[in-house]
């Protein structure tokens, strides 16, 4: 028997990345809310090894949402993230009986998170956004 697309499983793949462990608890973030945001908005599982300096953050995913779930991260690092509005939301939905709607923030590299009516809509804000992002996507 052959197996089907429904049946194969996905390619996990493992993205490892550091960071020096004074800068961890901008991953982490308060409670932990933005690496669960992290984590639920790009379907991965995020480890972070403080035990050596620099610390290790293992991020395990399909490849896509590896690469997202970096490059968050790298954001985060390096100041330019925007959005941890976004990913406390994100991580206050954990446990709730309320859902992550499909779209409902959008990431772009360089730049941050934004709430998905930003993007589409017609007004000024979402021309520069739009802007920004085909700039830096």
């Amino acid at each position: 028997m052959t197996p089907t697309q429904e049946d194969a499983s996905p390619v996990l793949d493992r993205c490892i990345l550091t960071c020096p462990r004074a800068l961890v608890g901008r991953i982490i973030g308060k409670h932990g809310t933005t690496v669960n945001g992290i984590q639920l908005f790009t379907k991965t599982l995020i480890e972070i090894d403080q035990a050596s300096d620099p610390s290790t953050i293992v991020i395990l995913g399909t490849p896509d949402a590896s690469n997202v779930a970096a490059s968050i991260i790298t954001d985060i690092l390096s100041s330019t993230f925007k959005g941890f509005k976004m990913l406390r939301e994100l991580s206050a939905l954990s446990g709730s009986s309320r859902t992550l709607e499909e779209g409902q923030f959008v990431y772009c590299p360089g730049v941050g998170m934004f709430p998905q009516h930003q993007v589409r809509g017609v007004g000024h804000d979402s021309v520069i956004l739009l802007m920004i992002c085909a700039q830096t996507c």
